[in-house]
């Protein structure tokens, strides 16, 4: 089970019964994340909201804001250490800006299944990677999912390997995914989420990479007919509260922000594996075409990523011996 992080042993003592709220004394947080409204983002964002205010018995509100409303996730991040936004969803290679070895969490297959990922996420290694955002004034309060990641584009079928040279995809950014679309002989062009959907329509970009779940929410099967599924990584999201905002909160009201991150965000790794598993139907009724992928050819290319980007070898390794 999850190991709790030390900026929450202040409030481990503290009885877990619901306390009664004040209506003068209501907290009001704004919570931001970047994709559409009804995403699985959204979904999840509203599931924390949702169980953080229940467990505060009304004395903590948390409104949402999809699509970019607060900012996006750079600006969101920037902004937090001087409280401008409370709460925000973050993906970890935007973290990887102020906490390089975050980054070894997107390494391309290094999780064997969504399990695997649970296991390693809710123990001392996700504990761990969370603690490193402390210092730049963000509590990570759980890890959320968006489902395995997998590669679509405007321009042509990618079945094998070969198929990837010389394509542009977009990423969030992060050193670990630039490096592995050059292992593939591709090129990584770092971009906001909001800009995606125009630069693909205009051939800025070829295409792109995110779960098949947010390729449907976000309707970029409008503009990109062809989808392979290579589920190169998995796309944890970070619960993330400002400290100004987290200092805001008396002890139980703390408390109650952890294990509503803790379970908001399997509420959100559940969710995201069961809408991926009707994603290719539904994506293949919407007129794209889906391939599947011979993944060794890959896995094989990507020895470089891990020789040249991996931040903390003795955790990959512990990882890797994670049994499911």
């Amino acid at each position: 089970m999850t190991s709790r992080r030390n900026f929450l042993t202040i409030a481990a003592a503290s009885v877990a019964a619901p306390f009664v709220a004040n209506a003068q004394t209501v907290t009001t947080l704004r919570m931001g994340h970047v994709t559409a409204a009804g995403s699985v983002f959204d979904m999840g964002a509203k599931k924390f909201a949702e169980l953080f205010e229940q467990k505060t018995n009304g004395a903590v509100k948390v409104n949402v804001f999809p699509g970019g409303q607060l900012g996006q996730e750079r600006e969101a991040m920037e902004g937090m250490p001087l409280g401008i936004v409370d709460l925000h969803l973050y993906g970890t290679s935007t973290l990887t800006a102020i906490a390089p070895e975050i980054g070894d969490c997107d390494l391309p297959f290094l999780y064997t299944s969504k399990e695997h990922a649970d296991k390693c996420l809710e123990s001392a290694i996700g504990d761990h990677w969370l603690k490193l955002l402390e210092p730049r004034g963000i509590i990570g309060l759980g890890w959320g999912a968006g489902g395995f990641r997998s590669c679509l584009n405007a321009k042509k079928s990618i079945a094998t390997k070969e198929g990837f040279s010389g394509m542009k995809f977009r990423v969030a950014g992060g050193p670990v995914f630039i490096g592995m679309f050059k292992a593939l002989g591709a090129s990584a062009i770092q971009m906001n989420w909001g800009e995606v959907y125009t630069a693909v329509q205009q051939g800025v970009i070829d295409g792109l990479e995110c779960p098949p779940n947010v390729m449907l929410s976000s309707k970029l099967n409008e503009v990109a007919k062809f989808v392979t599924l290579d589920e190169h990584t998995y796309s944890a999201l970070v619960f993330g509260i400002s400290a100004p905002a987290f200092k805001k909160l008396n002890t139980e009201q703390k408390k109650a922000a952890a294990d509503s991150g803790v379970q908001a965000g399997r509420y959100m790794r559940e969710l995201a594996a069961k809408l991926d598993s009707d994603a290719s139907a539904e994506l293949t009724a919407k007129g794209v075409k889906v391939d599947t992928i011979d993944k060794a050819p890959l896995i094989a290319a990507m020895a470089p990523v891990y020789k040249d980007l991996a931040k903390n070898q003795k955790i990959i390794e512990q990882i890797r011996a994670i049994k499911v």
